[in-house]
């Protein structure tokens, strides 16, 4: 159960030090545990078969446990570097997606008028448009761990920043002939999906 609890904890790294640290505390117990079981086992067989029997099949659930707890405990562990990996991903995508957009942002307000500028610029998104997806599905995984805690601003952020350069780098003439009404729902789409 203390096993289970430590599973919510939003530092992973902290999570994989406490898991470890439960289990070292265990471990000494059980190996005591069994191994004083294995001689009450001895002297009761000389007693009582059947007694010596009951705590054999008791000394072989605590062993059963003992084993599932354990690799209870790797699983945790193995997923806590497996969440970590995808954190040090996300936070290196949507860095790099916060400091390029900087740049497309500054872009765009040089080119203004110079629908050439804005239709490279707009490419490019199109062209970088798998590492925002990246970051947001490293993010939903993340969520779910409750290991995004403390970096949902900046995915936010990134949405937003990235919905904005889209929308001033995209081509006018499709946009004219999107009706206003629309345009309006997938701006508010766009937010509500980056909030």
């Amino acid at each position: 159960a203390r096993l289970k609890q430590l599973g919510g904890e939003a530092d992973l790294e902290l999570m994989t030090d406490l898991v470890e640290m439960e289990i070292q505390e265990l471990e000494a117990a059980v190996a005591t545990t069994i191994s004083r079981g294995e001689t009450l086992l001895l002297l009761i067989h000389r007693q009582s078969a059947e007694q010596a029997e009951g705590l054999q099949d008791r000394l072989a659930t605590v062993r059963e446990e003992w084993g599932r707890t354990k690799q209870l405990a790797e699983q945790q562990k193995a997923e806590a570097r497996v969440a970590e990996k995808e954190l040090e991903r996300f936070t290196s995508i949507c860095s790099g997606l916060l400091v390029w957009l900087e740049n497309v942002e500054a872009r765009l307000e040089a080119a203004k008028d110079n629908s050439a500028q804005k239709e490279a610029i707009f490419r490019e998104l199109e062209a970088r448009q798998v590492e925002l997806d990246t970051a947001n599905s490293l993010a939903a995984g993340l969520r779910r761990k409750g290991a995004l805690k403390g970096l949902e601003a900046s995915l936010t952020q990134c949405n937003f920043r990235w919905q904005q350069c889209r929308q001033e780098s995209g081509r006018r003439s499709k946009s004219k002939s999107i009706s206003p009404g629309l345009t309006r729902k997938r701006t508010e789409a766009a937010e509500i999906t980056s909030r």
